[in-house]
């Protein structure tokens, strides 16, 4: 009779759970073909940007030993063993070069899935939600920055640290070893950084959880699971995992000893890294803070929120303060390491969209509080609907008034032309959102308030998120407004490699073999769109172009070619200083991506131009014609 009773249960248990499992993976493979579509979508349709060339470029000639110009050496020895591979065996368009690093990213939408045991499984799903819509790794994940290699080594040697203090396995401990070195030596210059980071915030996470377990006199615990269990340190052997580190560097230095020179990029890696902290010309100081600030505004309000009401309520765990402790750790290396790429703005980004996570899980929890059994459920999020309403209707009122104060008269305020009603509505939705509060308070509660208008800034922060990452992107991506693009390439690259091929028709039939004459940096954007012309020759002056065929000059300078030659110029930079930001175009610059004319004639604009011989233009090709 005992067997017949516990079958039927047993078995109910099983299809409960894996209806729970199906659900929930469900979920994520939304998530990661959202992030995929995302990542994929016209990633070829944007120019490849400043920040990429060189690593390209270098993985490019790597892969095609005819490639035109002197190799290079790559940033990432990660990134370089990627695209390399990439080239190798897809060709060698924007797309390729993009491809490893845009999977990457998609992949990390659900890397929450993977310390669910750890999170909760609420807090590891609405995790994953919001890196699903986060414009900086989404932009980091489209423009191929080797940062998210990085991210993937730190949740690498996170989750075998958690592993080897769950289980005392000393493999696990290899792996955290071996993805340390990778993070030191091959992922990118911020790799050791965010190292030192991940670091300082798990001593500070752990003694400060010690000390909150002896508050709460839970030592005695603590001290027998100690004296029961082996020290993870001592689990780890030490010597195997130094040599498969150090076996790691040096295969992927050296593409798996196929190309010994790649060892360069280590010490590339390294010095960039001390070069990192005297910053880099033409960016302000604390860049990666200031986009992480400008693109994330509301998972900033959201997570230092959810940290400070976990802290006033003495509910965090310690996942919380590892979380607290590295946004406050990322948030001064972001701070002091100003040469750092936009994409560093992730090392504040992650932290906080956990936090938030975290705040979100309490503001969806029901009240089990007797006082609060009276409040319905639907409560809050009839007033996050209200909520998500009135930040609409305020954000027109606020483009309203930046459009307005951006035609002021030489950028005093007192002199822009505001629509009074557009000042009158911003009156009437502040009233009106003041009015609600106090009337959601009195029917029903303060806290069924304050979930509310956590959920409304939640909701509208992830649409509004998904906008930004696609304008950063693909719509503005060759702006230099956009403070992600503060040397934005424009499209006009594609054209010229267009003209070069249809010059190429001319003189070889299309095979790339056109006699080329390129002054330019052979590491620069201009390197890029000539890289499938092996007969390119990169010269150092303007004089050596004399006479040649065809010379391509990127520079704003036209040269004495001596002779006839037609010419045509291309748009290859754009560049624009924020210091030209007057404090009446800052809310349309936040709001809109639109500045006065004033500020906006600091923009400059970079040209290479082509340069056809008259013969070679009239389809004659004598070669023998004095120009």
């Amino acid at each position: 009779m005992q067997k017949v009773i516990e079958t039927p249960l047993s078995s109910k248990t099983e299809q409960t759970a894996v209806r729970g499992i199906t659900y929930e993976a469900l979920l994520y493979a939304l998530l990661f073909g959202i992030a995929l579509v995302l990542r994929l979508a016209d990633l070829n349709a944007v120019a490849i940007g400043g920040s990429e060339t060189n690593n390209a470029l270098a993985a490019w000639r790597a892969a095609n030993p005819h490639a035109p110009g002197s190799p290079l050496v790559a940033g990432s020895p990660l990134l370089f063993l990627l695209q390399t591979f990439s080239f190798s065996t897809l060709g060698g368009s924007e797309f390729v070069a993009r491809i490893s690093v845009a999977l990457l990213g998609a992949g990390l939408v659900v890397v929450p899935l993977l310390f669910r045991p750890l999170l909760g499984k609420s807090q590891a799903a609405l995790f994953a939600i919001l890196l699903a819509f986060s414009p900086t790794l989404l932009a980091a994940s489209r423009f191929s920055s080797p940062v998210i290699i990085s991210l993937w080594l730190a949740v690498l040697i996170l989750w075998c640290i958690w592993q080897l203090s769950l289980t005392r396995r000393g493999a696990y401990g290899i792996g955290a070893i071996a993805a340390a070195a990778a993070l030191v030596f091959l992922s990118e210059a911020g790799g050791p950084v965010l190292l030192l980071v991940l670091a300082l915030s798990a001593l500070i996470a752990l003694r400060q959880d010690r000390a909150a377990n002896t508050r709460r006199f839970n030592f005695d615990e603590d001290a027998s699971d100690e004296a029961t269990s082996p020290s993870p340190i001592n689990a780890v052997p030490w010597l195997m995992a130094a040599a498969v580190a150090g076996l790691i560097v040096f295969l992927v230095g050296t593409v798996f000893v196929l190309y010994p020179a790649g060892l360069n990029s280590v010490g590339e890696l390294l010095s960039g890294t001390l070069q990192g902290f005297l910053g880099r010309a033409g960016q302000p100081s604390a860049y990666p803070l200031i986009v992480s600030v400008f693109y994330e505004p509301f998972i900033w309000i959201l997570g230092i929120t959810g940290l400070i009401v976990l802290w006033r309520q003495d509910r965090l765990t310690l996942a919380d303060r590892f979380l607290g402790a590295w946004l406050f750790f990322g948030t001064i290396a972001s701070a002091l390491f100003s040469g750092g790429s936009p994409a560093a703005a992730l090392w504040t980004v992650i932290p906080l969209t956990a936090l938030a996570a975290r705040l979100a899980v309490e503001m969806l929890r029901i009240d089990t509080d007797p006082a609060s059994w009276e409040v319905p459920v639907w409560a809050r999020f009839a007033v996050a609907l209200i909520g998500v309403a009135l930040l609409a209707i305020l954000t027109l009122a606020l483009h309203d008034v930046a459009r307005s104060l951006m035609n002021s008269n030489l950028g005093q305020l007192w002199t822009a032309p505001i629509d009074p009603a557009s000042l009158i509505l911003l009156m009437v939705v502040a009233l009106f959102s003041i009015v609600s509060i106090f009337l959601a308070s009195s029917l029903w509660s303060v806290r069924t308030a304050l979930r509310g208008i956590g959920l409304a800034l939640l909701c509208f922060g992830v649409v509004t998120s998904l906008g930004s990452g696609w304008r950063i992107s693909v719509t503005n991506a060759e702006s230099p407004l956009e403070p992600w693009h503060l040397n934005a390439t424009a499209n006009d690259l594609f054209l010229l490699t267009e003209t070069l091929d249809e010059v190429a028709d001319r003189q070889s039939n299309g095979f790339g073999l056109m006699p080329l004459s390129v002054l330019s940096a052979e590491n620069g954007r201009v390197a890029w769109a000539t890289r499938h012309f092996s007969n390119t020759e990169f010269i150092h002056d303007a004089s050596e172009a004399a006479g040649r065929p065809v010379v391509l000059i990127d520079s704003n300078i036209i040269p004495d070619l001596g002779g006839p030659y037609v010419g045509q110029d291309f748009s290859t930079t754009r560049e624009w200083s924020m210091n030209s930001l007057s404090i009446a175009d800052l809310l349309s610059w936040w709001t809109r991506m639109e500045v006065s004319s004033i500020s906006a004639n600091y923009q400059t604009t970079q040209n290479a131009y082509l340069w056809l011989r008259q013969d070679i233009w009239a389809g004659t090709n004598d070669s023998n014609l004095n120009p």
